[in-house]
């Protein structure tokens, strides 16, 4: 038996995503006895049993549905466009936390392009991830540029546990790249889709 569960952010509250099926019972049984002469002594005992079928459970939850990928200026400025061309801007993003109790993966699906006046391509950006909330990671990965169906097949992979996770949480960054001839003014906005999978 498996359980999946999605939640979509926008890349510009606490989202709450919840997976969980239980069923229960409970056996009866009853006894009865008679006296068959005086001063016998009575006794009957019944027994019962309960029991519980547990399924699948996980939770994912993100700090928040969106991220001004402006980064801390609040604005693209002209040092935004010089570093574009190079390493980029750093943007902390939302961090999420998945509890599981069997083993969980987590992953990414983007689409191909920011909508904006330029359709800015998604392999402007990259990510990165750490464990805990608050800090980058050291290692970036480019997003793709495939279409959605096949980044489903083979989707970049966020968190991977053989075992169940209790609340264990990633930070998400983003590297955003800005181009002085291409990116023109305008709202730029990248859906991104995180997965939450139980196998």
């Amino acid at each position: 038996m498996s359980i999946r569960c999605r939640r979509a952010f926008a890349f510009s509250g606490v989202v709450l995503v919840l997976c969980v099926a239980s069923t229960s019972a409970v056996a009866q049984a009853s006894c009865g006895v008679r006296a068959l002469g005086a001063g016998q002594t009575l006794s009957c005992t019944a027994t019962t049993s309960a029991s519980m079928t547990v399924v699948p459970v996980a939770q994912l939850v993100l700090t928040s549905a969106s991220t001004n990928i402006a980064g801390a200026s609040g604005g693209v400025t002209t040092a935004s466009y010089d570093a574009g061309l190079t390493t980029g801007i750093v943007v902390l993003g939302p961090a999420f936390t998945v509890s599981s109790n069997k083993g969980v993966n987590v992953t990414l699906v983007n689409a191909r392009t920011f909508t904006s006046p330029a359709f800015k391509s998604a392999d402007d950006v990259d990510i990165s991830i750490a464990p805990g909330a608050g800090t980058c990671g050291s290692t970036w990965t480019t997003l793709s540029r495939l279409p959605v169906p096949a980044q489903q097949a083979n989707p970049l992979s966020l968190m991977n546990s053989a075992t169940g996770a209790g609340g264990v949480t990633i930070q998400l960054c983003f590297r955003v790249r800005w181009s002085w001839t291409v990116d023109g003014p305008g709202n730029y906005t990248l859906p991104l889709t995180i997965s939450v999978t139980a196998p």
